[in-house]
């Protein structure tokens, strides 16, 4: 380089540096610039300050114009409604099974009271229970006052079968009716005619008399339908 451009180069360099160390150094001889430095510790910042927190004030609920509150019901258990039965009531269309009587044994009383068919033929069902037992064959005795003053004069041999009587000449009456007709029917009966009309009379002396002759005719009787 010549000698004339180095000198002037160095001058301008001196120049400058003298410019650069002044300008450091006017800030803290004039005061024009001060660093702030934040209590928490945070990097100052050129810009311009916060605005510091407004603080926080609820607004006040406003009443409103609507209907007060209706106080909850409380849960009432559930009862279902009683709905009463139906009462049962027949079809009247529905066909019904007719019940089948039992069979009576042949040779009682109750045999005989239905099965008048089978009568013989010296009885009929108009027959009197005077007629059979108050006169007696070869006896010569006709006890008709015990015979009326018991049964009476026109007690049939059909109602005899069916009395409803319940003392000790009822229970004969029935059980001498249905032996008389067994013994005039059946060979094999325990009885002949003249001994039943016999028996039969013997026995109105009493009530006792009279239910002991009535169950020996009626054992007889009931033989009669185990024999068939």
């Amino acid at each position: 380089m010549a000698p004339g451009r180095e000198a002037a180069f160095v001058l301008a360099l001196s120049l400058f540096v003298a410019v650069a160390a002044a300008a450091r150094l006017a800030p803290e001889k004039f005061g024009e610039e001060k660093t702030y430095a934040p209590p928490y510790g945070g990097t100052p910042s050129g810009s311009s300050p916060t605005t510091p927190d407004v603080p926080y004030s609820p607004t006040p609920a406003v009443p409103s114009n609507d209907s007060p509150t209706v106080p909850a019901v409380p849960d009432v258990p559930y009862t279902p409604p009683y709905t009463p039965t139906t009462p049962y009531t027949p079809d009247p269309s529905a066909p019904t099974t007719p019940s089948t009587p039992t069979p009576s044994t042949p040779g009682t009383c109750s045999w005989w009271s239905s099965n008048t068919s089978s009568f013989p033929d010296v009885i009929s069902i108009f027959t009197t229970i005077l007629d059979l037992f108050g006169t007696l064959s070869g006896s010569g005795s006709s006890p008709l006052s015990s015979i009326t003053s018991i049964f009476g004069n026109s007690m049939t041999i059909q109602q005899g079968l069916t009395s409803t009587r319940n003392d000790g000449y009822g229970a004969l009456l029935r059980q001498g009716s249905a032996a008389i007709l067994n013994s005039y029917t059946r060979r094999d009966y325990a009885y002949s005619p003249f001994q039943v009309k016999l028996q039969f009379r013997n026995a109105l002396g009493s009530q006792q008399q009279a239910f002991q002759m009535a169950s020996l005719f009626e054992n007889a009787n009931l033989a009669m339908g185990r024999r068939q």
